[in-house]
C-alpha cells in the first residue's frame, strides 16, 4: 500500500496529466478517499487508524484525526460537507464534524468495509456480507439501527445509496451485486 494522496483536477477536457496536489502525510496505507460535495476538502482514511482532511484551495492538511483503534476502511462526507463518516476493521462507524468533534459512533459487531450516508441515514458493509443502515439525521444522531441485510454471498467491499435514501446497492468480494429497498428490504 502506498501512504499518500493525490489530487487531479478535472474539466470537460478531461483529467490533468499531473496530480495538483500530493500529500504524503499518512504513516501507513491509504484505504479510502472522499471529496466534499462542495469541493473545498477532501479526507483520506488509512490502514493505521487515522483520517485526515485536506483543504483543497491552500493544499494545505486541515486535521489529522484518530477516529478508530484499526484501519480506516471508509470515508464519506455528509451532503452538507459538514461532517464525515467513518468505518472501520474495528467494527464501529464514526461522524465527526471538520472542527474534530465526534458526533456519532456505533459498534456493528464486525469488520466494517465501507460506509455511505445521506441527510437521513448511515449504510456500512461489512465482512460477514450485512449491511445495516442507522438513523442518522445531522445533529440529531441517535444511532437507532434501522435494518439490517443480508447480501447472502462474501464480504460487502462496496455499496451505494440512492439520493432519496430509499435504495441501496451493495457489491461483494465474491462478484455479486444486490439493489433493495431500504426500508422495505425487498430486492429488486
Amino acid at each position: 500500500w502506498d501512504s499518500t494522496v493525490k489530487v487531479w483536477k478535472v474539466t470537460p477536457a478531461g483529467i490533468s496529466k499531473s496530480p495538483v496536489a500530493f500529500w504524503m502525510e499518512h504513516e501507513e496505507g491509504v484505504k479510502c478517499v472522499d471529496v466534499s460535495a462542495d469541493g473545498r476538502m477532501a479526507t483520506s482514511g488509512s490502514l493505521d487508524g487515522t483520517m485526515i482532511t485536506w483543504d483543497l484551495r491552500s493544499k494545505a492538511c486541515h486535521r489529522t484525526y484518530r477516529p478508530h483503534a484499526d484501519a480506516v476502511n471508509g470515508v464519506h462526507f455528509t451532503p452538507d460537507s459538514q461532517r464525515i463518516v467513518t468505518c472501520s476493521s474495528d467494527g464501529f462507524c464514526k461522524a465527526y464534524e471538520l472542527d474534530g468533534a465526534e458526533t456519532f459512533a456505533v459498534d456493528s459487531g464486525e469488520e466494517l468495509m465501507c460506509v455511505t450516508c445521506d441527510d437521513h441515514f448511515l449504510v456500512a458493509g461489512g465482512t460477514n456480507g450485512v449491511v445495516r443502515v442507522w438513523e442518522l439525521n445531522l445533529g440529531t444522531e441517535t444511532g437507532r439501527l434501522l435494518s439490517v441485510s443480508g447480501v447472502k454471498s462474501g464480504a460487502v467491499i462496496c455499496l451505494t445509496l440512492s439520493k432519496d435514501g430509499r435504495t441501496v446497492a451493495a457489491g461483494t468480494d465474491d462478484a455479486i451485486a444486490r439493489v433493495w429497498n431500504a426500508t422495505s428490504h425487498q430486492i429488486g
